[in-house]
């Protein structure tokens, strides 16, 4: 399972110097298996994801706040793409879905209707999914605590099992069930918003921290936690400073473009 981070970035892309280490683009993440494309949001980095033409391609949602979604009509393999793409979310149904991305690219949010280009774009229900995946394939979902609602994934295949956590105010609530739900994974994304300092000023805004995930992956025992959907306002000294304090064998901070073998 090879996977690649096409954007790291929470709430809204940022550009310049202090950027450049880590990247700008909001959140887009990529899963290749030898039998198909998996890809969690579309968020700016998506741009960037080459659309396969030969493997099944699957799209999912967790959720959709401009930052996990804007990069949809902007990547030029998407518009090219010869088959079907089966795009789906566990947070609506099929209706739903197609409705809340057609209306943010259309009308008054966007200057041209970006789905009269795109009808091999195939909405499907999120229950039907594993029956759509190649064998050997399986998602579950999980729902996250975040204003709005937020999905949260677990996708096994070959031996291997991936989470997918952004966008998830971590509370004692709802720990027992998410631990549960990613112990023993190969590998967590996790959503580092804020440190422990900022939750204190940030209660309901939906995000954890990155103490969280440190503690989250021990508590886990899972192989690997990346901390990805990093603050805008946090320049690459404040993550590399960040890394320096809780970076270890496990833990580590997701940079755009960064790809590794799980």
């Amino acid at each position: 399972m090879d996977v690649t981070f096409f954007g790291v970035r929470g709430s809204t892309p940022v550009s310049g110097k202090d950027y450049i280490e880590f990247g700008g683009s909001t959140t887009s993440f990529e899963i290749i298996t030898p039998q198909c494309q998996i890809i969690f949001d579309t968020g700016s980095g998506f741009r960037n994801i080459k659309i396969r033409d030969d493997l099944p391609v699957f799209i999912l949602y967790s959720h959709f706040h401009h930052d996990h979604i804007q990069g949809l009509a902007f990547n030029p393999s998407l518009f090219a793409c010869r088959q079907n793409v089966y795009v789906c979310s566990a947070l609506t149904d099929k209706v739903g879905l197609r409705e809340k991305l057609q209306s943010y690219f259309s009308g008054s949010y966007f200057p041209v209707d970006a789905f009269s280009a795109l009808s091999h774009l195939e909405f499907i229900d999120f229950a039907a999914l594993n029956t759509e995946l190649p064998a050997g394939h399986m998602m579950a979902s999980i729902q996250l605590n975040h204003p709005g609602g937020a999905s949260g994934y677990r996708l096994t295949a070959d031996d291997r099992t991936l989470c997918f956590f952004q966008d998830h105010e971590h509370e004692p609530a709802s720990q027992a069930a998410l631990h549960e739900f990613a112990s023993y994974s190969d590998l967590v994304v996790w959503d580092g918003m804020f440190t422990d300092a900022e939750l204190q000023n940030k209660k309901g805004w939906g995000h954890s921290s990155v103490e969280q995930g440190v503690q989250f992956a021990a508590e886990t025992l899972c192989k690997r936690l990346a901390i990805a959907h990093h603050a805008p306002s946090r320049t690459d000294i404040d993550i590399r400073a960040l890394q320096a304090k809780h970076e270890n064998e496990i833990v580590f901070f997701a940079r755009e473009a960064m790809a590794l073998s799980i």
